[in-house]
């Protein structure tokens, strides 16, 4: 006797978009709360550096940062000869104006 088992489906959603609103801080609180100033137009520098280890939150915080429109990069530490130069140019433009660039890596500057 055979019997014939029916797959049912698992409900699963993705995951939702990274946001300033849904990062556990932990202690990344002092990075959330540079952001947030970031974001609102009060950054207390042109450029907001993020560094951490895989599991950190940094890529979480950068894509939250881009979701909120300030120019963002994650891995800076990969970045070519001609992505340096755009950064650097994103980073001059960001302090002509008064905004923020945020920028990750997974060592201190």
């Amino acid at each position: 006797m055979t019997s014939a088992m029916e797959q049912l489906p698992l409900l699963l959603a993705p995951p939702p978009a990274p946001t300033l609103d849904n990062f556990v801080a932990g202690r990344n609180g002092a990075a959330l709360a540079a952001l947030r100033e970031a974001a609102a137009g009060r950054a207390a520098a042109t450029v907001v550096y993020l560094w951490g280890e895989p599991g950190s939150g940094r890529t979480h915080l950068v894509r939250a940062a881009a979701a909120v429109g300030l120019a963002a990069v994650d891995d800076a530490d990969r970045l070519d000869a001609a992505a340096q130069i755009t950064l650097f140019d994103a980073i001059n433009e960001a302090r002509a104006v008064g905004a923020a660039v945020v920028v990750a890596g997974p060592r201190p500057p």
